[in-house]
């Protein structure tokens, strides 16, 4: 029987702070990325286009910065009322970078993001978490539902799914704390390859 060695570096080092920014620029940036990530065209007047509907509905900017300034993830969110009158939090957009030299490190960044997330709902006393997924992007989706999200039948919009979680349920899973721990160990997968 061969047994491998496990060895893993922490990423506990190389952990971003998250902040929040009002900057124009960095809204710019962000969707940049997010329109990347989804193969938009006209990229730069989409992002302008998103920037702008963004901040005149006064949504918030979260994000997670190389040391250089560049936007390595983050989300965009919204506080408003669900079905029930509750406070609510509508994530509009969420990203992470995907170019070459940024893939890695904005993956491993992720659960840092959904902390905060939930974290930033906290603060902000939400009872929820709502966002579209669009429809064909079924990885996203599942990926979704294991962080504790449904899908919303009652609302039929074409082309995107409803997806809410209350916020006791959002990470508070097996997948979440499994995915949370191979990430801080650096891991690629559980499963050991003879």
């Amino acid at each position: 029987m061969n047994i491998q060695r496990l060895t893993y570096k922490p990423l506990i080092q190389n952990s971003q702070k998250i902040r929040t920014s009002h900057s124009v620029k960095k809204f710019f940036n962000f969707f940049q990325i997010y329109g990347k990530g989804r193969k938009e065209l006209f990229l730069n007047l989409r992002a302008i286009v998103d920037t702008c509907s963004s901040i005149s509905n006064g949504c918030g900017l979260r994000i997670a910065e190389d040391s250089k300034g560049n936007i390595l993830a983050g989300y965009t969110y919204k506080i408003r009322k669900n079905r029930r009158e509750e406070r609510s939090m509508y994530i509009d957009g969420l990203a992470r970078n995907l170019s070459d030299s940024k893939k890695d490190v904005s993956k491993n960044l992720m659960t840092e993001i959904y902390e905060d997330m939930k974290k930033t709902a906290i603060k902000k006393k939400v009872k929820e978490i709502t966002l579209f997924v669009h429809a064909g992007e079924d990885g996203l989706k599942n990926n979704y539902k294991r962080l504790g999200f449904k899908e919303d039948h009652r609302c039929n919009i074409e082309k995107v799914y409803l997806m809410r979680v209350r916020l006791e349920d959002f990470l508070n899973n097996t997948y979440f704390k499994c995915r949370k721990f191979k990430e801080l160990m650096n891991l690629k997968s559980f499963i050991i390859k003879p």
